[in-house]
């Protein structure tokens, strides 16, 4: 737990030095992963998955957007950034080694993840690959790359 905050600051850290749309979309979402693991290791793995794919939907539509309005920009990853974050991290080992269980598995969670797949639940998930699957096929008939606000700029 003490390793995820401290993770999650490290990278909301490095967030302020970065100037390229592409860095930053791969910070958010390591971001949304770190919280939605937490949360998947304090509440539901079902309320987590849900939240990480709903924010991850829209960032990625978002930073679409800004990739395709940007200009083109070398990635300059910078040493101090690289340097803070590998610091943190290995400041924080100790504090991590002595936190961890060391024979210990959540039981509750490794048995909350076996009714997920359960007879009952069968048909709730058949119907959510359904959905998702027809979701994909309308985004994907819907976006015409032609006429869309991420048409080429120059034809």
């Amino acid at each position: 737990m003490m390793f995820m905050s401290l993770f999650l600051l490290s990278l909301s850290s490095m967030m302020m030095i970065l100037n390229t749309p592409i860095l930053l979309l791969f910070m958010i979402l390591l971001m949304a992963l770190t919280i939605s693991w937490l949360t998947a290791m304090m509440y539901s793995a079902w309320y987590s998955f849900l939240v990480f794919l709903i924010y991850v939907g829209g960032m990625m539509v978002m930073f679409s957007y800004f990739v395709a309005l940007s200009p083109n920009q070398f990635m300059k990853i910078k040493t101090s950034a690289l340097t803070m974050t590998m610091t943190m991290l290995m400041l924080s080992l100790p504090m991590i080694a002595s936190t961890l269980p060391t024979s210990q598995l959540n039981q509750e969670q490794s048995f909350s993840s076996m009714l997920l797949y359960s007879s009952y639940n069968i048909p709730i998930l058949l119907l959510m690959i359904i959905m998702l699957l027809i979701m994909m096929i309308m985004v994907v008939k819907l976006s015409n790359l032609s006429k869309g606000p991420l048409r080429p700029f120059m034809s």
